[in-house]
């Protein structure tokens, strides 16, 4: 049975009239006074007594008993049905202070009910390490209604200066479990979310003006194709793996993570899920021959677990450390897995005609406005098989001769 469907702001807000339910026969009642046009909400409970008689129990309105009091309520009334006590005692008994979850309890209550609104389960996981590392600390124990803005502040400005990306994401998922408490009713609705980002505007520097930009280390241009031939001279899975990322222009996980039912061999595409993507939205990938060459090889080491590039124990696909691990081997630690997407989006700027929204999309970046994006239907496909295809071109293109 579902339980707790309602929340604070639908129960303010909510103007249509019928029927809503919370779970466990607890329904929240809306009518529009004919006379007046007022909207009128109600609390009703339906209980099954002894003996499977049914009757129905009005526990107030919202403004009289709120969301998260009435469920208290109506589970000291359900006991009483199920145990045949009075029920008139039960309700007219003043219901004793709900304790507050602490920052903890609401994290991990947050969590259970957002995790599917994530990402991925991989999400899910940073989001509480984030909290566990940073915050929990200093407010595991805290009372949700007692976080105010100088715990964040606390939280928050030592890191500002030296990890402020970190420090931000902290700082926005307190606001969030925040929220969330706020929601439930163990927060004054009313009152501001001490862990907004408008809350600092005076206590800490703006983000552009301490944050400093770290780029990925990347090859440059023209020694692509050397570095091609060395992971081609190797035979492991990891260097199969890696020169298939450099192919496609592609992100590390989307490459470790992909699986067979992601490919299509006969069209020459990789749809890489929403899920799995940075930007939240499914990617095609155009397969160049020399990528599907390596496909075709891989499709030898199939497993059952079906990843493309399969790790050492079954059901884990490679270690995300596999590139920094060889390019440690190769003697080239100086550059990053990451870097070779600039390596190609410089490639296309410098080398190529292409149009950078182009290039841009092939990297899976949002391109320009909201607005533009509407009208743009297409994902520029073609253009960036073409694309792609040139690449991989210039990546196997064979050295040339000093004589």
């Amino acid at each position: 049975m579902s339980l707790n469907r309602l929340t604070d702001k639908m129960v303010r807000q909510v103007r249509e009239p019928g029927w809503y339910m919370d779970g466990a026969g607890l329904r929240l009642r809306v009518r529009i006074n004919p006379n007046t046009g007022v909207v009128c909400r109600t609390w009703v409970l339906r209980l099954t007594l002894p003996g499977g008689a049914k009757r129905e129990v009005s526990l107030g309105t919202p403004a009289e008993v709120g969301l998260a009091d009435v469920r208290r309520k109506a589970e000291a009334m359900r006991e009483a049905a199920s145990s045949g006590e009075p029920l008139r005692a039960v309700l007219k008994a003043p219901l004793a202070a709900a304790p507050k979850p602490t920052f903890k309890e609401a994290t991990i209550a947050f969590l259970k009910v957002h995790t599917k609104s994530l990402k991925n389960p991989k999400n899910a996981a940073q989001w509480r390490t984030t909290l566990e590392t940073y915050a929990w600390p200093s407010i595991a124990d805290v009372s949700v209604d007692q976080v105010d803005r100088g715990m964040v502040l606390r939280i928050v400005e030592p890191l500002w200066g030296v990890k402020t990306e970190t420090a931000n994401r902290v700082r926005a998922r307190i606001a969030a479990v925040l929220d969330w408490a706020a929601e439930a009713g163990h927060r004054d609705p009313n009152a501001p979310n001490p862990a907004r980002k408008e809350q600092f505007k005076k206590s800490l520097p703006a983000q552009n003006k301490v944050q400093k930009v770290k780029h990925h280390a990347a090859l440059a241009i023209d020694e692509a194709p050397a570095f091609i031939r060395t992971l081609q001279d190797k035979g492991s899975v990891g260097a199969r793996a890696f020169e298939y990322c450099i192919l496609t222009a592609t992100r590390t996980s989307e490459t470790l993570e992909a699986r067979w039912f992601e490919i299509d061999l006969e069209q020459g595409v990789w749809t890489v899920p929403a899920e799995r993507m940075k930007m939240g939205v499914a990617h095609r990938v155009p397969l160049s021959p020399r990528a599907i060459e390596i496909l075709v090889e891989m499709r030898a080491l199939r497993r059952d677990d079906d990843f493309v590039f399969p790790g050492a124990k079954k059901g884990r696909p490679l270690s995300n450390m596999v590139f920094l691990m060889l390019l440690r081997k190769i003697g080239r630690d100086d550059i990053t897995a990451h870097g070779f997407r600039s390596t190609f989006r410089d490639w296309c700027s410098e080398r190529t005609e292409v149009l950078g929204e182009v290039a841009e999309a092939a990297l899976a970046h949002a391109v320009g406005s909201k607005v533009e994006a509407a009208y743009r239907r297409g994902d520029l496909f073609d253009k960036r098989r073409a694309l792609m295809e040139r690449w991989a071109a210039f990546l196997q293109a064979a050295p040339v001769s000093s004589d």
